[in-house]
């Protein structure tokens, strides 16, 4: 920051937003209209705080998540602070707050804003929180709609979510505990009753998974010590997505660099005639004619070859040997149970006793151990870690990013083609993935600031 920006910063950190009069106060009355607790209304208005600095200190247009505009809107309603206080004296410049005119090219201009602001609240603040900076993809989504309830009259249900590994590990680790029941039964466990086998069985195959899932995890080890460097796009791309990914990260950075075009209504990508971007691009070569997406995988399957040998090289992605070892090391711990349960199966058929819920959890081990068998693992340790690493370095980008400023490739080769759905070139994410598309029917709202500073944009209000 400079000496100006400083001293606005710090005007805007000594404004308490604790107002006069106001008996329930900013927080605690933010906190009940929205469901936070008071930790989460506190960090909301620290990133409106952020938010007006942008808006005041740049030249661009800036746009706000719909959690900080939430924080704007109450701000909206204490007018004489806002008005008389917060713009003049904090400010230097009357912030304005107005409906979106709606359509699709004010949508255009919002997402493009809204990737824009982020990259401004990185150069200023870092990268930004994705609680209250969600990507481009969910701020302007289609599904989200706001409505004022009544709580007096209706019940809020949240959507279920899956539960995290937690869970599943407490059920697993309770699970071990039933072969406890065994101290009293024979020992041959082949002799013993449905009920208690049962029993043993579930919770010997929760067991062989956490093993097998263990086995995988660690057996990830490439033979070469790991070392990325400076990743190309290509290099990422697989990472992340083998040759599907990286073909849709080098299509997006050649759209995003001017190098290729993609015709919507053929659904085909070609090269910009008389470009130098063109000649740059790794995809110049084989983009002599028009090529569908699928097609132009199949082409880059040599070059995504010679990528896999390189980061293989790198200890970033394991070699065919060590795939196939880590694959099939991993399935025997539950191969080796359900050939136990078979065998216990065949005891009761001789015997005349019921098989049959033993037979459906041999079958639901047999199948987690195909699927152990057949997905192929692709990074090794090293390169989860150094991609977790890239993750974080380009959390923004791989949220927002800007056309015009050489991210979109990066950003498809971390996020996959979903990125593209808030810019100009949306089209091929619809064709990539068309059951997946979406295009917000534009909630937003602008204004400029008087006075010269930065405007505020509204990424939640408004209407169609």
């Amino acid at each position: 920051m400079d000496s100006v920006q400083q001293q606005l910063w710090q005007r805007l950190r000594s404004h308490p937003l604790l107002l006069e009069n106001d008996t329930q106060g900013f927080v605690a009355k933010l906190a009940a209209e929205q469901g936070w607790s008071t930790a989460e209304a506190a960090a909301a208005i620290e990133e409106y705080r952020r938010y007006c600095f942008l808006a005041a200190s740049g030249d661009s247009t800036v746009t706000p998540s719909v959690a900080v505009d939430q924080v704007w809107h109450l701000h909206l309603t204490y007018s004489r602070d806002y008005w008389n206080t917060y713009c003049p004296q904090v400010l230097g410049l009357s912030l304005h707050h107005a409906p979106s005119r709606g359509g699709t090219d004010q949508l255009r201009l919002y997402q493009q804003q809204y990737a824009e602001t982020l990259a401004a609240y990185e150069e200023h603040f870092g990268t930004p929180p994705a609680r209250w900076w969600p990507s481009t993809v969910r701020q302007f989504h289609r599904s989200a709609r706001w409505r004022w309830i009544d709580q007096s009259r209706y019940w809020l249900l949240p959507r279920p979510r899956w539960p995290g590994w937690r869970i599943p590990l407490a059920t697993g680790l309770l699970a071990l505990c039933f072969p406890i029941l065994a101290l009293a039964l024979p020992s041959n466990p082949l002799d013993w009753r449905g009920g208690p086998f049962l029993a043993l069985y579930f919770s010997g195959a929760v067991a062989m998974v956490l093993l097998s899932v263990f086995l995988r995890r660690q057996m990830a080890h490439s033979s070469t010590p790991g070392y990325l460097g400076t990743p190309s796009v290509a290099e990422v791309a697989y990472m992340t997505g083998g040759t599907t990914r990286m073909a849709d990260a080098l299509v997006a950075e050649g759209l995003g660099n001017g190098a290729l075009e993609f015709d919507s209504s053929g659904r085909k990508v070609r090269r910009v005639r008389d470009s130098a971007a063109a000649e740059r691009s790794e995809l110049h070569g084989m983009l002599g004619r028009a090529l569908s997406p699928n097609d132009l995988i199949k082409r880059l399957a040599p070059m995504a070859t010679q990528v896999a040998a390189e980061l293989s090289r790198r200890g970033m992605v394991l070699s065919g040997d060590e795939c196939w070892r880590l694959r099939a090391t991993s399935a025997l711990p539950l191969l080796g149970w359900v050939g136990f349960g078979i065998t216990k199966i065949a005891v009761g058929v001789e015997r005349d006793k019921p098989v049959a819920f033993l037979v459906i959890l041999c079958v639901i081990c047999t199948i987690i151990a195909v699927v152990l068998l057949l997905a192929k693992p692709r990074l090794t340790s090293a390169g989860r870690q150094q991609l977790a690493a890239l993750r974080k370095r380009n959390a923004r980008l791989a949220r927002a990013p800007r056309v015009d400023h050489g991210e979109l490739g990066l950003a498809v080769a971390l996020g996959g083609t979903a990125v593209l759905s808030g810019t100009a070139y949306a089209a091929y994410h619809d064709v990539r993935t068309p059951s997946s598309s979406s295009s917000c029917s534009s909630d937003s709202s602008s204004s400029d600031g008087d006075g010269g500073g930065g405007g505020g944009a509204c990424g939640g209000c408004g209407g169609d």
